[in-house]
């Protein structure tokens, strides 16, 4: 989780995916509800503020994945004063 204090109060963060299609899995961490996202190639997802303190996220893991992927992932970071 992203849960450090330079990140701020309400963090936003933006992941840019390049190469294999992938599923991003998401699971509510009280509930049962659950989902996902396909990825593709160019895709940008942005996490609101508090997705990680409610939500469980992964990219599993694909044994018949041939292309490669690449994730950037961006985060606002507070210097400390």
């Amino acid at each position: 989780a992203d849960n450090e204090q330079e990140l701020g109060e309400q963090p936003f963060i933006a992941s840019l995916t390049f190469g294999a299609e992938r599923h991003l899995q998401f699971r509510h961490k009280k509930s049962s509800e659950q989902g996902r996202i396909l990825l593709r190639n160019g895709s940008l997802l942005i996490m609101q503020p508090d997705f990680q303190h409610h939500w469980l996220h992964s990219v599993p893991i694909d044994q018949n994945l041939a292309e490669g992927r690449i994730n950037l992932t961006f985060r606002k970071v507070i210097p400390a004063c």
